[in-house]
């Protein structure tokens, strides 16, 4: 096993055993994201106990492909900005002809707290789609 895909699978088992309040860092911010979120507070990226059981009750699916969650952290395809919320970046990483993966990232702008993944899903052309038409596309990747 290659030294990425040994770390890899080492990282989704401890995130699969998470609970609570527990956390892992599963990733930095990418440099789109300081270029985009300059106030950014810390370098890591953690997802939680409590976020994970949120997003596999919410979206089951997401279990499968937790391991697009991880990638899509560190090498999204593309940043959109939150409708809602301007300290939630949104990353998309494709995962097959069927889905992308979707990122809610919180960006922390607090001193002493890390970026945290809030929800993730594998989303379908056609949401995707719609995201894309919203205008708020702030990065892509350059192929």
């Amino acid at each position: 096993m290659s030294g990425e895909a040994g770390e890899l699978t080492q990282l989704l088992s401890r995130i699969r055993n998470l609970k609570g309040h527990d956390f892992i860092e599963i990733g930095q911010i990418p440099t789109p994201i300081e270029r985009l979120w300059p106030e950014v507070s810390s370098q890591r990226i953690i997802v939680t106990g409590e976020r994970r059981r949120h997003y596999l009750e919410r979206h089951p699916l997401t279990e499968q492909y937790e391991l697009d969650l991880v990638r899509a952290v560190r090498f999204p395809d593309e940043i959109f900005r939150n409708r809602m919320d301007a300290q939630v970046a949104i990353l998309y990483r494709r995962i097959d002809d069927r889905y992308r993966m979707r990122v809610a990232l919180l960006v922390s702008q607090l001193a002493g707290l890390d970026c945290s993944v809030l929800s993730a899903w594998p989303t379908r052309p056609k949401d995707y789609e719609r995201e894309r038409r919203s205008g708020r596309l702030l990065w892509r990747r350059e192929d």
